[in-house]
C-alpha cells in the first residue's frame, strides 16, 4: 500500500476518534475490501465490531476499554504516533 494512501486512512480514523467526522463519513472514506495492510484492516474491523459499552446487551467498561486499547495500539503502529498522544481514542464516547 502506498504511504500516501495509508496516511490518508490513518488521518480519517484519527478524525473519527476526535469526533471530527461521523461513523458514516469514516466508512465512506474506508477502502473497499482489504487494504493489504493487516494492521489497517484490523483497525477497521475493530471499529466496525466495537461492542456497546454498558447498558442492555453492552459490555462492561473494562472490556470496552481493552477493545479501544487494541485500536490505539494499532493506530500507533501504522502511524508512528506514540500511544501517549493517542489517548483521545480511549475517551471517545
Amino acid at each position: 500500500m502506498k504511504k500516501e494512501l495509508k496516511s490518508k486512512i490513518v488521518e480519517i480514523v484519527i478524525k473519527f476518534f476526535k469526533d471530527e467526522v461521523s461513523y458514516e463519513e469514516l466508512m465512506m472514506n474506508a477502502p473497499e475490501g482489504l487494504t493489504g495492510d493487516k494492521s489497517l484492516d484490523e483497525i477497521f474491523d475493530l471499529i466496525e465490531h466495537e461492542p456497546k459499552k454498558g447498558g442492555f446487551l453492552g459490555v462492561n467498561p473494562e472490556t470496552h476499554l481493552n477493545h479501544r486499547k487494541k485500536i490505539q495500539k494499532l493506530v500507533s503502529k501504522v502511524s508512528d504516533i506514540p500511544m501517549t498522544e493517542l489517548g483521545f481514542i480511549l475517551s471517545k464516547n
